[in-house]
């Protein structure tokens, strides 16, 4: 398995987190992730959070959320972003909507 940086190109994320580097590209379309900045050759550069967030995404989503769920501010950041810790030590929790 590659070892965890602080950048990674799209096709390094996608095989850290286990999935596509069309379904990060997703992702970024559907507003779930940031967009990445841009290096000077035009490759993409995510940070260690994004790899986060994805992770994130998909344990959510393997616990029957949808993405539309993930992304909503039943267990949402601000934005409309997943929030995600910097340290794999701490795991990310949902906040359950109140009920009325």
């Amino acid at each position: 398995m590659p070892q965890e940086r602080e950048e990674y190109r799209i096709g390094q994320l996608a095989k850290l987190a286990d999935v596509k580097p069309d379904t990060v590209r997703f992702y970024e379309r559907t507003g779930l992730l940031d967009k990445p900045r841009r290096n000077p050759n035009g490759y993409r550069s995510y940070r260690k959070a994004t790899l986060y967030e994805i992770r994130f995404i998909r344990k959510a989503q393997s616990l029957g959320f949808s993405l539309d769920e993930v992304g909503s501010s039943a267990c949402a950041g601000a934005g409309g972003r997943p929030v995600v810790t910097s340290s794999p030590l701490q795991r990310p929790r949902f906040r359950r909507p109140r009920q009325s």
